[in-house]
């Protein structure tokens, strides 16, 4: 059977019958960035079936994502072996990888269940591409994978392993925990030579097919993305609390460092680009804060949600206290200002209170004791009350509707 045809056939099975200026970070945390070491093309160019529409009571929605705003340069093949967590249970997978500013390639892949100490807890399953082991990809592309028979449970961990060189979207952080990387293992042996590698590089999303309910994206900064020290634990950040509090998977598409006009223009391929998300949380604009006043702001926010109108329902977050010696009055006051029209006159569906229950009791400016690691970032407690926060919202407005 030719591969498009085999994908069209798995896939109809699955389906069954039914029918501002962007703030970047202060340093560069990816380090040099040596020149890609083009390879001989060895596979085929990636083919991007479609999605099939699903319109009984399964369907494709997100189990895991990461924007991947920033990129590595990795000039020899390098096998990675990456430990996520899938906030969805379900019976098949297609994994999403994004290539960096540059051409890249990756020669295989596979899935697992995961163990210890980079050690796979399951034989691992191939992942392939319109029937190929592997893909080559130009600057800042998106390539799916064909549908990969794995049943997994809500927020059961896997270990995706792929061995790929030159350029590759990354985040900025370390958020991953007990991930490696290794210049000699393979994608499906254990990796002996591993050294660690914590922040996330190349996979970008894992879709899962299951039964459909309502599926979350989170839009946001560093304080979604979840930076308290910069070596940090991505099942601790407020989105995977959130998550695991309501068994509603909660994708994560912030991006340290950015503001509202990074999130408007990255909107199509780190957010869009998914499917089956139901609503999305928004919660931005503390790093536009000093660059634009409070009527700005709320345009910008406000133009953020009208792009998200027909992709999902929107819920807007208040903003968290700034509260550091460079804070400004002013600032202060932008915030609360912003904040007030979130509340009151913001055109989404709800609000979410951050504010309320981040911020001292006695001052809205100043952080609750405990709650702050900088006076920007929440501190891991902080992170551990957003996410109750967030989970008590979506089980009084999105678990009722079921």
């Amino acid at each position: 059977m030719r591969p498009l045809l085999a994908i069209a056939a798995v896939a109809l099975w699955a389906c069954g019958t039914g029918g501002s200026t962007e703030t970047l970070p202060a340093h560069d945390p990816l380090g040099e960035r040596p020149p890609i070491v083009h390879a001989p093309p060895r596979y085929l160019p990636p083919i991007e079936a479609p999605l099939p529409v699903c319109w009984g009571d399964r369907a494709w929605q997100p189990g895991f994502h990461q924007a991947l705003r920033w990129e590595v340069v990795v000039e020899t093949p390098t096998v990675f072996r990456v430990r996520v967590p899938v906030g969805r249970a379900g019976d098949l997978l297609r994994f999403a990888f994004r290539s960096g500013d540059g051409d890249a390639i990756l020669h295989e892949a596979t899935v697992a269940l995961a163990g210890e100490g980079g050690r796979l807890a399951s034989a691992p399953v191939p992942i392939t591409f319109g029937g190929a082991a592997g893909f080559e990809a130009g600057p800042r592309e998106r390539v799916l994978s064909d549908p990969i028979p794995l049943p997994v449970a809500f927020r059961e961990e896997l270990y995706v392993s792929f061995e790929a060189e030159g350029h590759l979207a990354a985040g900025a952080i370390d958020l991953f925990p007990d991930s490696y990387a290794s210049t000699t293992a393979r994608v499906d042996s254990k990796i002996v030579d591993e050294r660690r590698e914590h922040r996330a590089i190349a996979l970008a999303s894992i879709l899962v097919h299951g039964r459909r309910g309502a599926a979350v994206v989170a839009i946001g900064d560093s304080i979604t993305e979840a930076f308290v020290d910069g070596r940090d634990d991505y099942r601790r950040n407020w989105p995977q609390i959130t998550e695991a509090l309501t068994g509603i998977p909660v994708a994560n598409a912030a991006v340290s460092g950015q503001g509202l006009w990074g999130a408007l223009h990255h909107l199509e391929e780190e957010v869009l680009a998914l499917d089956g998300v139901t609503d999305c949380i928004v919660l931005l604009g503390t790093n536009d804060l000093g660059a634009v006043d409070e009527d700005e702001l709320a345009d910008d926010l406000a133009a953020l949600y009208d792009a998200l109108d027909g992709f999902c329902r929107v819920w807007a977050a208040t903003l968290p206290p700034k509260d550091r010696p460079d804070v400004t009055d002013e600032m202060r006051r932008v915030r609360r200002e912003v904040n007030e029209w979130i509340r009151g006159e913001a055109e989404v569906a709800g609000v979410i209170d951050f504010e309320r229950v981040l911020a001292d009791p006695e001052d809205p400016d100043r952080w609750a004791e405990g709650l702050d690691e900088d006076g920007i970032h929440p501190s891991v407690e902080g992170q551990r009350r957003m996410g109750e926060e967030a989970a008590r919202f979506l089980e009084a407005h999105l678990l009722a509707d079921e």
